[in-house]
């Protein structure tokens, strides 16, 4: 009798996954028509890429706890009512109605929390400095390890923009034809030498000769439907500020010749072993200017420059805005959509760099962030003596939390508001 009762109330919570499954997928699917309807397939399919990011950075803290014997018993996308969840073993996966993020729950993850004595020895706080530590560090490890990928694909499929001898845009000047438009430039000439000198490289061989001789007559060999022929352009003077080390020219400007041609751009792809190395220096240099940029955001400088742009009286040029200004939700799905529009190849820029924002964002030393789980990892493991382990009081760190909880609601309420009402991406195109 037991045993039926056991079996009907499965098939009742099967029955009920099953119709909470089927609600959501025709939520979905009307999404996506709508999506397409209005036009907005890219904006879709960057807060698909969003989604998938945050998932994964929760399966590396699920993946972590699972091998260090943690009991984990949730794994949600999302945050408030369940909308649909099916419980596998002791882990319950499951959507809830606040797309704001995601989590896994890990039993015992500081002293005060009450667990069944025969789930004691699997709870996190039982573990291991090299558990816990890992467990912490492991959601940070997953963007990072996805920024890796994403980068080793563009050099090794899409390829990284690269000018080539072919030129691929011919500018007119303001009033009037350009030297280009005079001498008879065409796009799709390809430029072979420029006053005799042969053309390896567009960036080292052809802007330098034209922007140190302004005024006088060069000599283009482009190659034209297979023939060559000679085209002669004077570049005119365009002047521009020197450093301020330099002391060339008069009233503070130098000669800057100008033609009007630009050369057409192509997908430089790179061989797996070095793209390896640079995909990894990459990540390395991202991070550490994700660290710059959080340090000037919260410099006093950077607390003013935002103030300044929240209460709507910054006087600073939108290039300087940038450099101090957080993003929210709203703002990445904007910046990332107009990368979308742009390309594959912007678009895969756009979550490489979100990637590593988010990986040393959440590796703050402060909790309720990632960095602040590690942080006490560590402080535990220095002060543990004599095979007496240290076990840090959560009380004692509630007031930091609290604060630290407060700082990042003000910042997010503020950035979720600047992103509303002066959108990043139209400052970006400024």
């Amino acid at each position: 009798m037991i045993s039926n009762e056991h079996d009907h109330g499965e098939r009742t919570e099967t029955r009920a996954a099953v119709k909470q499954l089927s609600l959501l997928a025709g939520v979905l699917a009307i999404a996506i028509a709508a999506s397409i309807e209005t036009h907005k397939v890219a904006m879709l399919l960057i807060i698909v890429a969003l989604i998938g990011m945050l998932l994964a950075h929760e399966l590396g803290h699920f993946i972590v706890a699972k091998r260090s014997g943690m009991k984990v018993t949730e794994f949600m996308l999302g945050f408030g009512p369940t909308l649909w969840s099916v419980r596998k073993g002791e882990t319950s996966y499951g959507i809830k109605a606040i797309p704001a993020g995601a989590y896994v729950r890990i039993i015992g993850m500081n002293s005060l929390e009450t667990v069944p004595e025969e789930d004691e020895a699997r709870t996190y706080r039982q573990k291991p400095f090299h558990s816990r530590f890992g467990v912490a560090i492991a959601g940070s490890a997953m963007h990072m390890l996805m920024a890796f990928g994403i980068y080793l694909f563009l050099l090794t499929v899409v390829g990284l923009p690269a000018a080539s001898t072919t030129i691929g845009s011919i500018s007119a000047l303001k009033d009037g034809p350009s030297p280009a438009q005079d001498a008879g430039f065409q796009t799709g000439d390809k430029v072979v030498a420029v006053d005799g000198h042969k053309v390896h490289s567009w960036e080292k061989d052809v802007p330098p000769n034209i922007r140190n001789n302004a005024g006088k007559p060069l000599t283009f060999t482009i190659e034209r439907n297979g023939k060559r022929q000679d085209l002669i352009a004077v570049p005119v003077d365009r002047r521009a500020k020197p450093a301020l080390t330099d002391t060339v020219g008069t009233n503070g400007e130098q000669p800057f010749g100008f033609v009007g041609i630009g050369p057409k751009e192509y997908g430089k792809k790179e061989p797996i072993f070095g793209a390896i190395a640079m995909s990894g220096k990459q990540v390395g240099v991202g991070c550490v200017r994700v660290v710059k940029g959080v340090g000037r955001l919260f410099a006093p400088s950077g607390i003013k420059s935002y103030s300044a742009q929240v209460a709507g009286t910054s006087t600073e040029t939108p290039q300087e805005q940038v450099k101090t200004r957080p993003i929210s939700v709203v703002g990445i799905v904007d910046v990332g959509t107009q990368a979308a529009h742009a390309g594959l190849r912007d678009a895969l820029m756009f979550l490489f760099a979100i990637n590593l924002a988010l990986g040393v964002f959440n590796m703050l030393p402060t909790s309720p962030l990632d960095g602040g789980h590690a942080v006490v990892a560590i402080i535990e493991k220095v002060k543990s003596r004599n095979g007496r382990r240290y076990v840090m009081d959560p009380r004692k760190l509630a007031p930091f939390t609290i604060a630290a909880i407060a700082i990042l609601g003000v910042f997010s309420l503020s950035a979720l508001y600047l992103d509303i009402t002066h959108p990043l991406s139209s400052l970006l195109k400024q």
